[in-house]
């Protein structure tokens, strides 16, 4: 618990630093032309199954926070953070965006990220680097980030997301698409929704994923909006925050912890074989088996 804690005092700390932008509802004037409307940000609380091969069928749940903010007119600049639980295990992050766009056309900008996953054994740290990138046209958006992972539990490897997006109206999209993390392959498939007439700026979502590794997750919850003023869910997609994938791109992880030897048996004599088998810490278990040794060398028999 208390290797993440860090992620929750951050979470309070950009819920108090975004009070400001609640405020500025009332003085928003939409602009069409700039990278990012104005000050905004969202807040999200989701929960749903996950399980994969580091962990057993089990609930996920998490907060997410995005704050952005204009740079000048043609630049954007977004923090996210996140903290939660996987499978069973404590998750969380912060990422950074910066981006120019135009919210007519596209999106180009690069991403940065530290996450973690404690599994109570030990903490697996993930850094990611990468660009991103948004097509428009008309309902239709094409999106996509790409980069490298370095994952104390994982190879060296190239992340991503792909997706295809679709409004059937303004306020209701579906999109489907691609992932690879922690060496994982992933189908995507989600909705989201902002409900007309509610007077608070609120949307719900919902996402599947499944893929290889035994990785299967669905999950659902709402983003509250707030500081960009009163539009279409589609405008907030396009002027506002670039998505948060801070909870969307992790895998629990299974290590080698626990290790035993023992000789193996013959007529209730050792045969001169030991057997060594490990177990990691999701319980799966793998064995190897080497000549016993004495100072003078190998033996295949011992009576």
């Amino acid at each position: 618990m208390y290797r993440l804690a860090p992620f929750a005092g951050g979470m309070v700390c950009a819920v108090v630093l975004s009070v400001p932008a609640l405020a500025a509802n009332e003085e928003y004037t939409p602009s069409t032309a700039c990278a990012v409307s104005g000050l905004n940000g969202k807040f999200e609380g989701a929960g749903g199954y996950f399980e994969d091969q580091g962990s057993n069928p089990d609930g996920r749940g998490h907060g997410a926070i995005s704050l952005t903010m204009p740079l000048g007119c043609e630049l954007g600049f977004q923090l996210d953070g996140a903290f939660g639980t996987l499978g069973g295990q404590e998750a969380g992050g912060v990422g950074v965006h910066l981006f120019t766009r135009d919210p007519a056309r596209f999106l180009f900008g690069g991403f940065a990220s530290y996450s973690a996953i404690d599994n109570f054994t030990l903490t697996n740290d993930i850094f990611r680097v990468g660009g991103e990138g948004e097509f428009y046209l008309e309902q239709f958006s094409f999106e996509g980030v790409v980069g490298y992972e370095n994952a104390d539990i994982a190879s060296d490897d190239w992340f991503g997301q792909f997706t295809a997006a679709f409004y059937a109206t303004d306020n209701f999209r579906i999109a489907a698409g691609y992932r690879h993390f922690l060496s994982t392959d992933a189908g995507i498939a989600s909705m989201e929704w902002q409900p007309e007439g509610l007077g608070v700026p609120v949307s719900l979502f919902v996402e599947g994923q499944v893929g290889s590794n035994d990785y299967a997750s669905v999950f659902g919850g709402f983003r509250l909006h707030f500081g960009a003023g009163d539009k279409s869910l589609k405008r907030r997609h396009r002027e506002d925050d670039p998505g948060n994938l801070l909870m969307n791109l992790l895998a629990t992880s299974c290590v080698g912890a626990f290790t035993s030897s023992s000789p193996m048996m013959d007529d209730g004599k050792p045969d001169g074989i030991i057997s060594t088998t490990t177990t990691d810490t999701c319980g799966n278990t793998s064995g190897s088996s080497s000549p016993m040794m004495y100072d003078d060398g190998p033996t295949t028999d011992i009576e």
